[in-house]
């Protein structure tokens, strides 16, 4: 089966490379990892470098269509690209409200593809009126927050915890071979790369959230220049 698995993986970036190249462009860069380790799909860190793990029987029985699949890809290339892997390390986070916050990010962000219906979106906290476009760290503290704290969102929030979703974060942090920087490093070189790789003319329906991480990117490497000089 694992032939048909990454067949339908390599389909997915195809359609990907169509429609929105720079993700498919970023993709070619990422290790995959077929697995029965993790329910759904993750990813995390293998051999220092990062990786895309999918649970083979998820990806072609559970999910309903390509449409779905290429979702479920992009929503964890994504949330590489947020560097929501790294955040995790050495931070006094509640992991059950960041892995929540970081998926409100990026769900607003799959789009044209369509989720499987248990995606946490805006929508799942009618009671917060959760606004578009804010980075994880505000819906986090949004979440946390003591005043919408209220017994009927904890409850939520918990049995959010328990459900298996299409993306499972238990890998985020997990860099036991202490590389963090360096695989950060290569991190931003496969962004830049992807980037450079990406038409003019496409460029333009990058979200402006991954822009101003590729501007980040470009003036921290600028500084790097200018202190070496």
């Amino acid at each position: 089966m694992s032939k048909d698995i990454n067949e339908q993986i390599s389909r997915c970036i195809i359609k990907m490379l169509l429609k929105e190249p720079f993700y498919a462009h970023f993709l070619s860069g990422i290790i995959r990892v077929i697995t029965d380790d993790i329910p759904t799909a993750a990813v995390g860190f293998k051999s220092g470098k990062i990786a895309l793990f999918i649970n083979e029987k998820f990806f072609l029985k559970e999910l309903r269509s390509e449409n779905e699949r290429v979702a479920v890809i992009k929503h964890e290339t994504l949330h590489i690209i947020f560097k929501h892997l790294f955040r995790m390390q050495g931070n006094n986070y509640n992991r059950k409200l960041y892995n929540i916050a970081a998926d409100l990010v990026i769900n607003q962000l799959i789009s044209p593809w369509k989720l499987p219906g248990s995606a946490v979106t805006l929508s799942t906290f009618p009671e917060l009126s959760l606004p578009e476009n804010k980075n994880t760290e505000w819906y986090y503290k949004k979440l946390k927050n003591p005043e919408n704290q209220s017994q009927e969102l904890k409850n939520k929030i918990q049995d959010l915890s328990d459900k298996t979703s299409h993306s499972d974060h238990s890998k985020w942090g997990e860099n036991k071979e202490g590389v963090g920087s360096t695989t950060e490093t290569e991190l931003d070189r496969m962004i830049l790369q992807a980037k450079d790789r990406t038409p003019e003319k496409d460029y333009g329906s990058i979200p402006s959230g991954i822009k101003s991480i590729i501007e980040n990117i470009i003036e921290k490497r600028k500084q790097i220049g200018r202190a070496h000089v």
